[in-house]
């Protein structure tokens, strides 16, 4: 164990990628599948491993190259995988819609030759070939093999180098949100009530508060603490919560993608109006021990050098797979899942996406 600096919630919850703080942990290595050896400048002075060098590059290395490892990368982009686990025993919401032990995947990408912070979402349903363990959902890949089993079958099935990955136990969600004040979001009517009927029906009144409705508008903005965040965060309706049928809201697992997305670069925007740096110090510190990382000192260093300049990146976002290119459908046990029509198609779409340039290399 040591103690090591890392921008955790920056990296985690929005990318806004401009902090660092102190905490214990043991280094992680990067899964072999992603250790393609490369001729590429680390940051800081760390013994171990930092990030890629992704500085702005000449012209001649704009766009990602599949050299060596056969899998796209560029040295003006990081890539971390986010990764939010969430286990039915750990829920605080045990009569929630909520209730599922289900894992969720955004991979962010902060480009700096095209300065802006990319948010790739992942379906957890999509069927894919998990590395040694065969056809399965992504979701599944997290409680068979940890970080390192999805960043495999990341990077296997779509071609991309995934450089970090940053771990929240959905569990600890509340506390980082409180810990940064709450967010200021924009809902519509139908994601208010839904978070107010989490909270009747799981008996949190003492925890948090209902959120207030304005019947004349359409939507309204609303200050979200932890809790109600939470909830938002993994809205994807529901038939009823609690057993009361009067709690029924429509929705799916593509309308939680977005709403995961827009959460995040609410966090990007809560930073980017603050002007004391000491805010971020204070809120990643509160919420050191709240999350797993590979980060290195040697990365937290970089970013936090370049802090100004990264939360003025432009911020944009893809869900997949993408349109055209998957189907409902049933596995031969009759397991629901998304089947990708055409891997390579999305594949190029993500890469195209993170990218915008593609070169052969």
């Amino acid at each position: 164990m040591k103690k090591i600096l890392s921008v955790l919630l920056i990296l985690l919850l929005a990318a806004s990628l401009l902090t660092a703080c102190k905490k214990e942990e043991e280094s992680h290595q990067r899964p072999a599948s992603s250790q393609a050896a490369t001729e590429t400048e680390t940051l800081g002075e760390d013994e171990d491993d930092g990030v890629v060098a992704y500085t702005a590059p000449a012209a001649s290395e704009n766009g990602a190259s599949s050299a060596d490892s056969g899998l796209a990368s560029s040295s003006s982009v990081l890539n971390v995988l986010l990764c939010f686990t969430q286990t039915p025993e750990d829920s605080a919401a045990k009569n929630s819609a909520l209730y599922w032990g289900f894992d969720h995947y955004i991979l962010l990408s902060l480009d700096a030759s095209h300065h802006k912070i990319k948010y790739t979402y992942l379906q957890g349903d999509s069927y894919l070939t998990l590395p040694e363990y065969g056809s399965n959902k992504l979701r599944a890949a997290y409680d068979l093999g940890g970080e390192e089993l999805v960043i495999s079958t990341i990077e296997s099935n779509f071609g991309i180098k995934i450089d970090k990955y940053q771990t929240l136990d959905m569990k600890n969600f509340p506390a980082v949100i409180d810990s940064l004040g709450g967010l200021d979001m924009e809902l519509d009517q139908e994601e208010i009530k839904y978070i107010n009927a989490e909270i009747d029906a799981n008996g949190l009144t003492n925890k948090t508060t209902l959120l207030k409705i304005d019947d004349k508008k359409d939507r309204q903005t609303v200050h979200l603490d932890g809790t109600q965040a939470q909830f938002y965060f993994l809205d994807r309706g529901a038939d009823s919560i609690g057993s009361n049928p009067e709690y029924s809201f429509s929705g799916d697992s593509w309308d939680r993608g977005e709403r995961q997305v827009k959460l995040l670069q609410a966090i990007v925007t809560t930073f980017a109006a603050k002007s004391d740096l000491t805010d971020y110090t204070a809120w990643v510190n509160s919420a050191a021990s709240l999350t797993d990382t590979n980060l290195k000192k040697s990365d937290t260093n970089f970013l936090l050098e370049n802090s100004g300049e990264y939360l003025r990146y432009e911020q944009a976002s893809l869900m997949t797979p993408t349109q055209d290119h998957w189907i409902y459908a049933q596995t031969d046990d009759g397991i629901s899942i998304i089947k990708i029509t055409d891997l390579n198609a999305v594949k190029i779409d993500i890469l195209v996406f993170i990218y915008e340039e593609l070169t052969e290399g």
